[in-house]
């Protein structure tokens, strides 16, 4: 709800959907472990369906999930488009971004924290971490909560109408149950976007983006004889509970990682 509200408020372009969220099911004991989480969210009062194997492919487009969750409350954005809009209305109230800026040194005095950048410094009361997957020297505290694990995605050229009007029709985004989980969604123009384990590499190589091409074609045969045209990747924090962690390293420092 946040996210969708702060897009209406700041009109943000990014391409945003509120059509839902879909978990398709890689086997049975998967399906069975999702029957068990929608019991769950629906104690809770929340819009989640579970899926038979009929309906993900109705929705998905693929045949090759034996069935699935569908969470209403999901949708996608076009991510650097969001980020864009939000700094928009953050500078059309006065406040003020420093890029290519980073914290060198961090100390505290007299309730107040002192941040050093090559190009100057400022203090404050309040203080929050934002690295999630990146954390330096500087949070070193932090860097040990979380194992650093790079994801990859690949964008195909964009997928003839008749065609891509059979892939996730409705416009929802899907995640799997794998292990290594494959993530996908129809992006604007028409592209099918999918992301999986990354490299560590700086440079990936055409190898290394063989097993996206590969994951794309299982999932979606019918896309045999499309091009990639773009890749792209990072790295992601994962928790050891899987859970985003909030932390309060000292009063007025915050910090929220491993979402």
């Amino acid at each position: 709800d946040l996210v969708f509200n702060l897009i209406a408020r700041h009109g943000i372009e990014c391409d945003a959907l509120r059509a839902g969220w879909i978990q398709p099911a890689d086997s049975d004991a998967a399906l069975a472990q999702l029957a068990r989480r929608a019991e769950q969210w629906w104690r809770r009062g929340a819009a989640v369906e579970l899926l038979s194997r009929r309906e993900v492919l109705q929705l998905t487009g693929s045949a090759r999930y034996c069935g699935g969750m569908l969470d209403r409350r999901g949708g996608t954005v076009q991510p650097l488009a969001y980020v864009r809009g939000l700094a928009h209305a953050l500078l059309r109230t006065g406040a003020r971004i420093y890029t290519h800026s980073p914290a060198t040194r961090l100390s505290q005095s007299a309730g107040n924290w002192n941040i050093e950048t090559p190009r100057g410094s400022l203090s404050a009361p309040l203080v929050i971490v934002a690295t999630n997957a990146y954390p330096d020297a500087l949070t070193e505290t932090l860097r040990r909560t979380v194992v650093a694990v790079p994801s990859f995605q690949v964008a195909t050229a964009p997928i003839p109408a008749l065609l891509r009007s059979t892939i996730l029709p409705d416009g929802q985004a899907a995640s799997d149950t794998r292990h290594l989980l494959r993530y996908f969604r129809l992006a604007a123009g028409g592209r099918l976007v999918l992301g999986t384990r990354g490299t560590f590499k700086q440079a990936p190589t055409l190898r290394d983006v063989q097993f996206h091409y590969r994951s794309v074609h299982e999932i979606y045969p019918q896309l045999k004889g499309i091009g990639f045209e773009y890749h792209w990747g990072g790295l992601v924090a994962i928790t050891r509970d899987h859970l985003p962690h909030l932390h309060e390293l000292g009063p007025g420092l915050l910090a929220g990682l491993g979402y």
